[in-house]
């Protein structure tokens, strides 16, 4: 290869860093800079210079539908776990917890072990599977239409953590995963004691048919091919706001794991010029230079394109004042209509906040007032609002502030009735 195509490669290497980096701070509202590494998950944590572009825009991905419910996990003694804590409960954030609990996990290790050579047959770890709880209430079910597709307090697997005593198990286990085409990389040690080695396992065919042959129902799969392809390939449903978004995971470059979410879902309010210079800079080069990089342009519109589509969001409920008198004006009319539109869409950004979270009352024992839960969750609605507007952000605050109470107030009168 000659200088400079050399030369070519390496600059469109930077100008595609940069234009990644520029569409991931933008999603995360977060200042410009020309220098300075992504800090945050997204389509494009893959595409920097630190990778082999190569493996990365040629290799095989797969696409799982990515739902709007909460993340929970199952470990081999069947106990349940939330994001940060052990759950011993029948319901969590208020939706029965069965589908996942009665899980045959110690069935889907069996499995999983079945596929792999004599050597790791006495290896078995302790095991988590996670996957998403479909919650029974809330704004993301009417969204995506969850209860008529029966998908309502349903668990879907989507990957799971082994951990091992010994380092020399881990290892043995890890490579033999790798060789029987399992999508498993390692996680390094926990970080309390005592300390176990990890691997982490995304989804792949084999793993997928461990879940089912315990009848279990894993994520499922929308497309599959190179990235450009993948990703063009549900586009459609993605623009349509059909679905939250996708989670990516590639066969081909074990452990990568990207998620992308519709134009609705996405924090993006100002695309600045830096990014649109960033992604004019790599076309340029793709002209350049034909090779592995020739699908990158096209990736990066796409994910542009999902990103800031937005539909038209229906009304979650009825709210007052959505009925008009025909002595108002067209112009007061629609301003009706705007706010009526904009409560309904707030009443979803809470009901969606609230299942990224845990139970409120976790936060509210942890602090024994309500001002924690109500910094995160003010931080979350704002996020996802998108206040325009003065006027816009004191209502998201009074509105978070109004519904904290309500949980709070019955939780504390609870809990002192208690004593």
């Amino acid at each position: 290869m000659s200088a400079f195509v050399l030369g070519v490669v390496n600059h469109r290497a930077a100008f595609g860093n940069f234009a990644a980096t520029c569409i991931q701070r933008a999603y995360r509202n977060r200042p410009m800079q020309r220098k300075g590494r992504p800090t945050t998950r997204s389509i494009f944590r893959m595409v920097n210079a630190d990778n082999d572009y190569r493996s990365v825009m040629q290799g095989e991905f797969h696409a799982t539908m990515k739902y709007d419910g909460t993340n929970f996990g199952v470990d081999t003694d069947g106990v349940g776990h939330g994001r940060n804590h052990v759950v011993q409960a029948e319901k969590y954030q208020s939706s029965s917890t069965g589908a996942a609990t009665n899980a045959n996990i110690k069935g889907v290790r069996t499995e999983i072990f079945k596929q792999l050579p004599d050597t790791c047959q006495d290896k078995e770890p302790y095991m988590v599977i996670f996957g998403e709880l479909m919650l029974a209430g809330g704004g993301a079910s009417k969204k995506y239409n969850y209860k008529n597709r029966g998908l309502v307090e349903t668990w879907h697997p989507f990957g799971c953590v082994m951990l091992f005593e010994e380092k020399e198990d881990h290892q043995t286990v890890l490579q033999e995963l790798l060789s029987s085409g399992f999508n498993a990389y390692d996680r390094g040690v926990t970080t309390t004691e005592p300390v176990r080695h990890r691997i982490g396992m995304l989804m792949s065919d084999k793993f997928r048919v461990a879940l089912q042959n315990c009848d279990l129902t894993p994520v499922t799969e929308l497309a599959r091919g190179t990235l450009v392809d993948t990703i063009q390939k549900v586009e459609p449903a993605l623009l349509g706001a059909e679905e939250e978004g996708i989670v990516l995971v590639s066969p081909t470059n074990p452990g990568t794991k990207m998620k992308l979410k519709n134009g609705n879902e996405m924090q993006v309010k100002d695309l600045e010029q830096n990014l649109l210079n960033g992604i004019q800079a790599t076309k340029t080069f793709s002209m350049l230079y034909t090779g592995p990089f020739d699908t990158l342009p096209l990736v990066l519109d796409a994910c542009l394109r999902i990103a800031t589509t937005r539909t038209i969001q229906p009304p979650a409920k009825k709210t007052k004042g959505e009925k008009v008198t025909k002595t108002m004006s067209e112009e007061e009319k629609a301003q009706q209509a705007a706010k009526t539109k904009q409560a309904a869409y707030l009443v979803q950004c809470w009901e969606s906040a609230l299942t990224k979270f845990d139970s409120p009352a976790v936060y509210f024992e942890k602090d024994d007032s309500p001002q924690g839960f109500l910094a995160m969750m003010l931080k979350e609605v704002m996020d996802d609002a998108k206040p325009q507007n003065e006027e816009e952000e004191a209502a998201v605050t009074q509105y978070v502030k109004q519904q904290t109470g309500k949980l709070f107030g019955p939780w504390k009168a609870q809990k002192k009735k208690a004593k």
